[in-house]
């Protein structure tokens, strides 16, 4: 996913949020790259944070918040539909100016979640050949 208008210190607040409220530790942030944008003035340098791309995966899939794959017979150590949820909703609470784009390609290759709107929309993850089922049911969250 992609992140926009907001600092490393907002992500990890949203990170720190959801692991003390509700996953008890389990979740971090995995392959994260920022971006940023340098400018520098006369008499000081200033970082500003242009985007961020993360994913989000779990410390032990035998605790709350990871995923299973379409055919529901294995964990996965990627985070779950709820805890990106979670994550977006404790994001846009500390920052209502934040947007991320997320990119599931049912929906043309991306969706927009802001202050607006766009947070827990669920769609369909699998194949004809193993049978599809909607994210939010592959985990042990619902």
């Amino acid at each position: 996913m992609k992140i926009i208008n907001v600092t490393e210190e907002e992500i990890q607040q949203a990170l720190k949020k959801i692991n003390d409220e509700l996953y008890h530790g389990n979740i971090y942030i995995y392959n994260e790259k920022f971006v940023f944008k340098e400018l520098i003035a006369l008499f000081f340098d200033h970082r500003i944070l242009v985007e961020a791309l993360i994913t989000l995966k779990t410390e032990d899939y035998e605790r709350l918040g990871y995923s299973r794959s379409p055919t529901k017979l294995h964990r996965q150590s990627y985070a779950c539909w709820h805890v990106y949820g979670h994550f977006f909703d404790a994001l846009l609470e500390i920052n209502p100016d934040a947007v991320i784009v997320t990119s599931p390609p049912q929906y043309g290759g991306r969706i927009i979640i802001n202050r607006d709107g766009g947070n827990w929309t669920n769609w369909a993850r699998g194949s004809p050949f193993h049978g599809t089922h909607m994210q939010s049911s592959l985990c042990d969250c619902h």
